[in-house]
């Protein structure tokens, strides 16, 4: 006979295992060239543990109930429930500042790692830092973290890609495998865009990269064995940290 917990994790591991079908970007951007869009704002947020991992979520500016069906049918989807929004004081509080890697080092608590081994023709545009807000699930509130860097970069292409530095935390869950970008509503369905993301560390620091967003799957490999990261092993949701972390982009 096998244990329910034998059971559980026979089916976790066949569960991401499973690869999802491409979502139908081509569709999307033609309907989006075809229709004016509504404002957006970016939440960025981490339910992962030791890592970086992300889970992002963009979420349209509209009336606080289709949001929250709309946040209802995500957490259907990826087994998480996003934690409530942060007060007005720790979101005024998450202002980047940029300067240069002496100045990034000077204020945070970890000793930075840069990028390395990064794509040819890749010029870097800034470096950030930004305190993070921080979401405990054991009091159910929100508390400004310790600054984590922004490496910005611009290709000779044109487009723009980033990395995220930050201090390994143990509060934190696993890393996710993937992010999701919510991109609105098909046929009466969420249609959620997924990114492969990586984690990795060296040292104190842990340092994030996601798929597609101006890199390939191939190039960030590369910059983590130029760094001679240790790859953190992502899992699929849900996640058991005791905290969570929301970043502004720069």
């Amino acid at each position: 006979m096998f244990s329910n917990l034998r059971i559980a994790g026979a089916i976790q591991a066949m569960l991401e295992n499973i690869e999802a079908p491409p979502a139908p970007i081509h569709a999307i951007r033609e309907r989006a060239s075809q229709a004016p869009q509504p404002a957006r704002t970016r939440r960025f947020f981490l339910p992962a543990a030791a890592a970086v991992a992300a889970l992002v979520v963009i979420a349209p500016l509209v009336a606080p109930g289709f949001t929250q069906n709309i946040e209802a049918e995500i957490e259907s989807i990826l087994r998480w429930t996003p934690p409530p929004p942060p007060p007005k004081s720790v979101e005024a509080a998450i202002r980047a500042t940029t300067g240069d890697l002496a100045d990034a080092q000077r204020r945070v608590d970890f000793t930075i790692v840069p990028p390395a081994g990064l794509p040819s023709g890749a010029v870097r545009e800034k470096i950030a830092t930004t305190p993070t807000a921080v979401y405990s699930k054991i009091t159910h509130s929100w508390s400004v973290g310790n600054p984590a860097v922004y490496f910005v970069y611009r290709r000779a292409r044109g487009d723009t890609f980033s990395l995220l530095a930050d201090r390994v935390d143990p509060r934190q869950g696993p890393p996710s495998k993937y992010v999701f970008l919510d991109q609105g509503r098909r046929n009466g369905h969420e249609v959620l865009e997924r990114h492969e993301n990586f984690a990795w560390r060296n040292g104190d620091q842990v340092m994030n990269a996601v798929a597609g967003e101006g890199l390939s799957a191939a190039e960030i490999r590369a910059i983590r064995a130029a760094m001679h990261g240790v790859p953190f092993p992502g899992v699929w949701p849900p996640q058991t940290g005791t905290i969570e972390k929301q970043y502004r982009l720069p």
